[in-house]
């Protein structure tokens, strides 16, 4: 998606799951954007030691679940679970890999996105942009999506509803998503 949007940005995909690298694979390769985009072939803390390279962006959808009950299949939990992908991590990484001006965008579950923000804050990134997503007008926000940078300012809040009263995609929903929609 990143790389549809725009006409020149490299991409470099980073999972800590072979079979998701693989996935991604696949997939990057049969892409008509395949030239810009790449899988790197480990997790981010291992890839922070050798990267070499600096992001304007880093996009990440990171895992956030953080009860002690775990799924009994390992790609899941990888995948689900705070443990294999700290917020703490995820903020030192961002440090390390974002350009004096870089941003670092993630979609997560509210307290799990209020974490990440006092972690970075601590580490020099702040929230500059918050947009709580909401299932439903009348049901409580079940993602933020936070953009954090050096920069603390300006900071800009909105929300997105993805179902309108009607039951129906609401407009803005279908706005952001019209590139991606089948």
């Amino acid at each position: 998606m990143l790389a549809q949007r725009t006409e020149c940005a490299r991409v470099d995909g980073i999972d800590a799951s072979e079979i998701a690298r693989q996935c991604a694979a696949k997939n990057f390769y049969a892409s008509p954007w395949a030239q810009r985009l790449q899988v790197v072939g480990e997790d981010l803390a291992t890839y922070c030691t050798r990267a070499t390279r600096q992001y304007d962006l880093i996009v990440s959808n990171p895992p956030f679940y953080a009860e002690e009950t775990v799924s009994p299949n390992a790609l899941r939990r990888q995948s689900r679970h705070a443990r294999f992908l700290p917020v703490a991590l995820l903020a030192d990484a961002a440090c390390q890999l974002l350009t004096p001006t870089g941003r670092l965008c993630v979609v997560m579950p509210p307290l799990a996105a209020q974490r990440l923000a006092e972690v970075g804050a601590v580490r020099g990134l702040y929230v500059t942009r918050l947009t709580e997503v909401f299932s439903r007008p009348t049901k409580p926000a079940e993602r933020w999506l936070l953009q954090l940078e050096r920069n603390p300012y300006p900071f800009e809040r909105s929300k997105l509803d993805i179902y309108g009263f009607d039951g129906l995609y609401s407009p803005d929903y279908r706005t952001l998503t019209s590139d991606f929609l089948l």
